[in-house]
């Protein structure tokens, strides 16, 4: 994630036109303008790089949800990927990390905060943002039931907690208006059970919005260092509220640009298992592939991830490789795909530049000399601890937070 500007934080975001899923639909190389974003729970982290999951460009891939998408409805001409918060609830803990509990006898509680109150502002889904905030006017309701189901205050100081105490922390539930055409047709569909991810019998007046569930490991964050855990779920905001990467987080999170929804299906995200079930990493064929198409290819190349479900292409989010350096899926006899070859081809390449621009100097002919002062090439120093910060610890620089963009004209990201 990237550090905010102290004089003018806001969650970031990016104009439609720049957008690389939509240069990709522009240039006919996916059919839809979407992406989805689906983030897996990682306890630590490295500097090197962590796999976090997987994006698909052009539309989604089933094969990495854990059970059904139900959709949101996107408002329109936000700015950003803006959406509708029913209600926001508590859940007692224990029971998991869906929005389906495990335990159907634990106390649910609402908030009591009118739903005007919870959408004065924006309410924004942003991958941008590493953690969720909200305003300050639901804090003394979320503090007063967080403290009648764990006996404890709630606070985001760090705190020394084993496994088990987080979670036996609440979960965090939002109600977020629904795609009611969409999500009546996924309900018909499968009338004869529950359909994850939707309200149902937590709101029988509306069971058509979608629920989220955010448990206790992914708004608690571990500091290896300190051996102590934080919240990262804040209530201290002026107004309005960010949904983010931590709520998104254990969810295959599906931007429709085209029909002004976002989609939502609860997912473990994780990249390497779908590769090792769908894909051969061997040469042997993988599990589905042996047992449906013996030819062992599964209809797909060896140079590329498998297509998803609906046309698109699902990636890692980091790009890794394997622990031959090579890309998943890439051939060995391929020309020159060792790492001694391409590191010896890469210093060949650079001598010849080299020689070829000396020679060149060597010949071109001497002229006037102009001098150039140090002032002229200089650039003003600045420290990154000068105006730049991470928003995860908002003591340093209080009332910084996110704030509603006021600015009428900032509609870069609309969906249109």
């Amino acid at each position: 994630m990237l550090p905010y500007q102290q004089s003018n934080f806001r969650p970031c975001y990016y104009t439609l036109a720049a957008a690389f899923f939509d240069q990709m639909y522009k240039a006919q190389k996916i059919s839809n303008r979407a992406f989805a974003l689906c983030y897996s729970r990682q306890d630590l982290v490295s500097r090197d790089g962590t796999v976090a999951g997987a994006m698909s460009l052009g539309g989604v891939d089933e094969r990495l949800h854990d059970g059904d998408m139900v959709f949101a409805t996107a408002k329109q001409g936000s700015g950003f990927y803006g959406v509708h918060l029913r209600r926001i609830y508590l859940r007692e803990g224990g029971g998991g990390d869906s929005a389906v509990s495990t335990d159907a006898g634990l106390k649910v509680v609402p908030l009591d905060v009118s739903e005007d109150t919870l959408n004065r502002g924006q309410i924004i889904i942003d991958s941008g943002t590493t953690d969720t905030y909200f305003s300050r006017q639901i804090a003394s309701s979320f503090k007063s039931i967080y403290k009648e189901l764990t006996g404890q205050d709630y606070s985001n100081e760090a705190l020394s907690l084993t496994a088990e105490e987080v979670n036996e922390l609440p979960t965090i539930l939002f109600q977020i208006g629904g795609d009611e055409a969409v999500n009546k047709a996924k309900a018909d569909e499968n009338s004869d059970r529950q359909v994850v991810g939707l309200a149902n019998q937590v709101d029988p007046v509306h069971p058509l919005d979608i629920l989220i569930a955010v448990p206790p490991t992914h708004y608690m964050e571990f500091d290896e260092e300190n051996r102590q855990w934080q919240s990262r779920f804040y209530v201290d905001e002026s107004s309005g509220g960010v949904l983010g990467a931590n709520a998104m987080m254990g969810h295959d999170v599906l931007f429709d640009v085209e029909n002004f929804r976002i989609g939502w299906a609860e997912s473990t995200c994780d990249y390497t298992a779908l590769m090792e079930k769908y894909y051969d990493l061997s040469g042997g064929g993988g599990e589905e592939e042996r047992q449906e198409h013996p030819e062992g290819n599964n209809g797909h190349d060896n140079t590329s991830p498998p297509p998803d479900n609906n046309g698109g292409t699902t990636v890692p989010d980091d790009g890794t490789t394997d622990n031959n350096g090579q890309v998943p899926g890439a051939s060995e006899d391929s020309f020159c795909s060792g790492m001694a070859c391409q590191a010896f081809f890469l210093v060949a390449v650079v001598s010849m530049v080299v020689v070829v621009a000396v020679i060149f100097l060597r010949r071109a002919p001497s002229g006037p000399s102009y001098e150039m002062t140090g002032s002229e090439l200089e650039l003003p120093s600045a420290s990154l601890d000068e105006g730049v910060r991470y928003r995860d610890d908002p003591a340093e620089a209080p009332g910084t937070g996110y704030e509603e963009d006021d600015d009428e004209d900032d509609t870069d990201l609309k969906l249109t």
